[in-house]
């Protein structure tokens, strides 16, 4: 709840969604071409950003919800990434019907309880799920949409086609969010294949006239958005720097453990197993996207939801079932921040993940996590809100979501309007111009001019700090945060 509550930026990414969601609010399209001011992209498909946008209407009824900021999201999110990892188990028990296994073991109704309470634990007890699942982002509603058609194709594959809405959500939350469709189609082709073919019929129509109503309510700048602006330059060392950060922080074991699941995955009857070989297929085969710049481990979701609900099968091992679902249910509780609780009970959570001095040393190596940005003895972001609102635009600033509380709209999204530049997509001609001639009274960067880095030129262009540089000055510094004004007038306000 501390997360949800902060009203201040948490990631990068939550300042554009709240800038979106305020735009729908007021009528405007976030959709727009970049050849005018504001400079902005709207990366993914709009459920997301209406149903937050629902969420701040009612708003008054949330006790508490601060609707005005990042928390209504957040809300959701949080909300949703419970429901995917219920969602995940259920798929589990009921794939679990049967009893496939030889020697002592639970029975069939059982052993699918305890695999879904398992499944489910396991994907709340990755530190990157709870991380991720408390941000104004889409990614943990797009998990949750992708978890109910899974559940919904196991629950009764003979009606599978009706499983089609929630592919469809998912698509419309995040646009490659098709791992749970593809997984369904796979396990579906054997038997069902008139499901099948209905159910990639109904939701091959659904996106397409989606996407149509979108195109023509945007004026054409739908696709643009959501796909052109999303191509940005791939690489393997950035796709592998995702995945070892998630294998550092407890996905290894997991890892370990659906391998063993993989295997056991073939005593499930009714081929259940094809469905979550299936899903772990699709799902990595998404999580490839995370090479791209910009990208991180929040890629990787659907694979960790996947590599759960195998891990969990090992409660069908021969004659040690239930010595493999206590190892699996140690594993589980020993993950969570909680085990990094002072007192008898964290020592007795450590032990329990003790692991982590072995297979994952970088355990809690998770860069900005949400218990260091929301540090009380620091109170930049407040200060920052508090100098943005009495300081008229247009404001370049790197935490956009301060710019937005302050009462402003984005003018310019650093990272996304660098990527189009240097793909040659967009002209940073103006922009630059503006800078020249000090109209923007500030400029809000989160690295000192004198000093950048390869991955501050990822999120500006190179000309604009450039022209930044020339005829700005460093007039205060809040947190992380340097800020510029023009020279020889600006300044006062500071």
């Amino acid at each position: 709840m501390a997360e949800i509550r902060f009203p201040y930026e948490l990631d990068y990414g939550e300042g554009p969604i709240l800038n979106q969601v305020r735009l729908l609010l007021a009528g405007s399209s976030p959709y727009r071409g970049h050849g005018a001011p504001p400079y902005i992209v709207a990366n993914y498909p709009p459920v997301y950003l209406a149903a937050v946008a629902l969420l701040h209407i009612l708003e008054r009824g949330l006790a508490g919800l601060p609707g005005a900021g990042p928390g209504a999201g957040r809300a959701l999110s949080a909300a949703a990434t419970l429901a995917a990892a219920l969602l995940f188990g259920g798929t589990v028990g009921r794939l679990q019907r049967g009893d496939g296994t030889r020697g002592p073991a639970p029975s069939g109704r059982a052993r699918g309880f305890l695999a879904g309470a398992l499944a489910a634990a396991l994907v709340l007890a990755q530190p990157y799920v709870w991380r991720w699942g408390t941000l104004q982002r889409v990614d943990p509603l797009a998990l949750a949409w992708s978890a109910a058609g899974l559940f919904a194709v196991a629950r009764a594959p003979y009606r599978a086609r009706r499983a089609w809405p929630w592919f469809l959500l998912a698509a419309l939350t995040r646009q490659d969010a098709v791992e749970g469709l593809a997984a369904a189609l796979w396990y579906l082709w054997p038997d069902h294949r008139r499901e099948a073919r209905v159910l990639l019929l109904r939701w091959a129509l659904g996106l397409g006239a989606a996407t149509a109503a979108l195109e023509a309510a945007t004026r054409g700048q739908f696709l643009g958005n959501i796909v052109a602006d999303n191509v940005n330059a791939w690489g393997l060392g950035r796709l592998g720097a995702a995945a070892g950060d998630w294998l550092q922080a407890g996905g290894l074991p997991l890892l370990a453990f659906a391998a063993w699941g993989w295997r056991l995955s073939r005593t499930l009857p009714d081929q259940g197993g094809r469905l979550l070989r299936g899903y772990l297929a699709a799902a990595a085969a998404v999580a490839l996207t995370a090479g791209k710049v910009g990208s991180s481990v929040n890629y990787l979701l659907p694979t960790i939801g996947a590599t759960a609900m195998l891990a969990s099968l090992v409660v069908r091992t021969p004659g040690r079932a239930l010595t493999a679902a206590g190892l699996l249910a140690a594993y589980a509780v020993g993950i969570p921040p909680l085990a990094d609780r002072p007192g008898a009970a964290g020592t007795v959570e450590r032990a329990l993940s003790a692991y982590r001095d072995l297979g994952t040393p970088g355990f809690g190596a998770l860069g900005p996590t949400p218990r260091s940005v929301l540090d009380p003895s620091d109170p930049s972001q407040a200060q920052l809100v508090a100098l943005l609102r009495r300081t008229p635009g247009p404001i370049l600033s790197e935490n956009m979501t301060a710019l937005v509380l302050a009462g402003h709209r984005i003018f310019f999204q650093p990272f996304e309007m660098t990527q189009l530049a240097e793909g040659g997509r967009w002209n940073d001609g103006p922009v630059v111009a503006m800078a020249d001639a000090g109209a923007f009274p500030l400029v809000v960067v989160q690295f000192p001019l004198s000093n950048t880095s390869a991955w501050d030129l990822q999120r500006w262009p190179a000309n604009l700090l450039a022209a930044v540089a020339g005829r700005y000055a460093l007039v205060r510094r809040l947190g992380p945060y340097s800020i510029y004004a023009p020279r020889g007038g600006g300044a006062g306000a500071v």
